[in-house]
């Protein structure tokens, strides 16, 4: 398994298991990517820090249609199709140290061919993901991102995410967006796409230190419903983006790109943390 470090800083990524990073930790030892510890072990999509693509969230159903043809993707969450067709799957090795690269699973799992390269680097107070996603024969649809599990507890503190977006996406019966917004509402717990962000989202664990999220995608899904884990999931659409019409369109020899950057700050010596004001900051 890959090991990365720098300074006090360690990453570990299982590239055997959706090129995840499975443990980071940036001084005294302290873990901070956890799990859903209420899901199966064995279950790709609630532990460490994985890539989706070439979709991010869900797709109802796991239908979609694109260029006057629908397309049927496998079931694999309920009775949607989910995070994309890479992220219980090997990477290999791609051309620079530390990149890695996995097809899309054409026909079976995606009907495009194609493939996602990821680059990992880390530094002292910073992991940086880089994530694109190829089309190699046609143009396709394509939402990608990330799908951090945050320890709800380190260090004996307890979590607090804050974000402030402007928009909230409603949801249907199906726990999907239905492609309308409104302002937040920001009930608890949270399981919503959010759009409009005016601040860097991040996690803080008072008087141990915080993890700012940091990307260039214009979405955020936040997931604060498990007791022992907090996700922050920056991605380039919402779920069912391909379905809202949200889905960029990728071309051959154009690749769909983003990045997303935790950034580690420990919290001053002697201090307790504190909650910022402003609406969006919460303890969960």
């Amino acid at each position: 398994m890959p090991t990365l470090s720098s300074g006090p800083a360690r990453a570990e990524i299982d590239v055997e298991d959706g090129c995840r990073v499975v443990s980071l930790s940036f001084a005294d030892g302290l873990e901070l990517i956890g799990r859903d510890g209420d899901a199966a072990p064995t279950s790709p999509f609630h532990h460490g820090a994985f890539p989706m693509a070439p979709f991010a969230g869900r797709i109802r159903h796991g239908r979609f249609s694109f260029a006057g043809r629908t397309h049927q993707l496998p079931i694999n969450f309920e009775d949607h199709a989910i995070h994309g067709t890479v992220c219980d799957r090997r990477w290999a090795p791609a051309g620079s140290e530390h990149e890695w690269r996995c097809d899309l699973g054409a026909p079976d799992r995606w009907p495009f061919a194609g493939y996602a390269l990821q680059r990992v680097i880390l530094t002292d107070d910073m992991l940086r993901f880089e994530l694109e996603v190829h089309a190699t024969d046609q143009p396709m649809p394509a939402t990608i991102g990330w799908h951090p599990w945050f320890r709800r507890h380190v260090g004996g503190a307890s979590a607090i995410v804050a974000f402030d977006a402007a928009q909230q996406y409603r949801k249907d019966d199906d726990g999907i967006p239905d492609g309308t917004t409104s302002a937040p509402v920001g009930d608890e717990p949270l399981d919503d796409c959010f759009t409009g962000l005016r601040s860097t989202p991040s996690i803080t664990w008072p008087g141990v230190g915080t993890v700012e999220v940091a990307s260039d995608t214009s979405y955020l899904v936040v997931y604060t419903t498990p007791a022992s884990a907090v996700c922050v999931e920056p991605q380039t659409g919402p779920p069912d983006a391909p379905n809202l019409g949200l889905a960029r369109i990728v071309e051959p020899g154009a690749p769909l790109t983003a990045w997303m950057e935790l950034r580690w700050r420990p919290a001053p010596p002697g201090t307790a943390g504190t909650v910022r004001g402003g609406g969006r900051s919460r303890t969960v």
